[in-house]
């Protein structure tokens, strides 16, 4: 499971900011592969951490959401190219 719009109440950071921390095991069942992809995927830039950059920016769901989904899919399927996965992995 892995989010990225999360916020903490106690002790939030000064500005915004993306972590991540992944933690592997050996493969159990022969060999098939094993990810997580995740990370701001509705960005124009995927490198600007910022509200002003999200696609659809203060436009409701029904105004930008085709927009936002086809924007977080091509991302994720970059991302799983990147890995050397498909879809159905």
């Amino acid at each position: 499971m892995a989010r990225t719009n999360v916020a903490p109440r106690i002790d939030p950071p000064s500005g915004t900011s993306l972590h991540a921390f992944g933690f592997t095991l050996p493969a159990s069942d022969g060999g098939r592969p094993s990810f997580v992809v995740s990370g701001a995927g509705d960005l124009h830039d995927q490198s600007e951490l910022r509200p002003e950059a999200i696609v659809g920016g203060d436009s409701s769901w029904d105004e930008s959401g085709v927009e936002r989904a086809s924007v977080v899919l091509d991302e994720i399927q970059a991302r799983l190219a990147g890995l050397g996965v498909r879809w159905p992995d």
